[in-house]
């Protein structure tokens, strides 16, 4: 049987390797715990899980269990309407006892990895009572062999990565890192940085290659992704709810 805390030594570990490898991850955290009797039912519990059903179709998607009832849904890349969905799902049960509920960014709150990590852990573990759980066993050391070093990313290998591009949706390697000024008070977001994810792509589409290796290999596709990157940002529905933003491109 699962002990209470496997939960969230499981994430706990992916907070680690996130923050060891630097892949960006988005966390949505379900506290259904906070939610008052009169929408604690069986019933409504369902409901609130089931809410969250479209995060599982985003890219890598994990789910990790916790005590309390309190569930993390951890995937990669933005799916923006995914996270709509699952936010408007969850607004609908709150709107039926408006008075005694919790605010919808108390009962789901969102996270980015590797930034959040102790902000996550911290909020996904307060107010738990982890005292008669079971003993964590102490971790045991174990050797992982070194990684394979990246091949080169040979030029016929780039023509068919730009075949492939071209027709592919990337919106998922696409990120956003915000831009802050201090007014003397608090922090204040002044742009978005727009970027693309080149080492998950490179990961994803052409694994074992290092696109690097040769730099006019390397500035030819970053001349590519450019193009898919302004058609992502072209797409009226992104535009619709953009704030400043800033991209690089290479003019080289």
């Amino acid at each position: 049987m699962m002990s209470q805390t496997s939960g969230l030594e499981s994430l706990s570990e992916l907070v680690r390797t996130s923050a060891a490898s630097g892949v960006a991850r988005r966390v949505l955290l379900l506290r259904t715990d906070d939610l008052p009797p009169a929408l604690s039912k069986p019933e409504q519990l369902k409901r609130a899980g089931h809410a969250i059903a479209p995060l599982e179709g985003a890219h890598r998607s994990q789910r990790y269990d916790l005590p309390s009832g309190r569930i993390v849904m951890c995937w990669k890349g933005e799916s923006a309407n995914l996270v709509e969905q699952t936010m408007d799902g969850l607004d609908r049960i709150l709107r039926e006892n408006p008075i005694d509920a919790p605010s919808l960014q108390t009962l789901a709150q969102l996270f980015d990895l590797p930034g959040d990590g102790d902000a996550l852990l911290s909020a996904a573990s307060a107010g738990l009572d982890l005292s008669n759980s079971e003993p964590v066993p102490a971790p045991v050391e174990e050797i992982v062999p070194a990684a394979a070093p990246l091949q080169p990313l040979l030029p016929a290998e780039l023509d068919r990565l730009e075949q492939s591009l071209s027709g592919t949706d990337i919106s998922r390697f696409a990120r956003r890192r915000p831009v802050s000024y201090y007014n003397g008070q608090n922090a204040q977001l002044a742009w978005e940085e727009r970027t693309l994810s080149i080492p998950e792509l490179i990961d994803t589409v052409a694994p074992g290659r290092d696109a690097r290796s040769d730099v006019w290999l390397f500035r030819r596709l970053t001349r590519v992704l450019d193009r898919r990157m302004l058609s992502i940002l072209s797409d009226p529905q992104e535009l619709r709810t953009a704030g400043p933003f800033s991209i690089t491109l290479n003019v080289a």
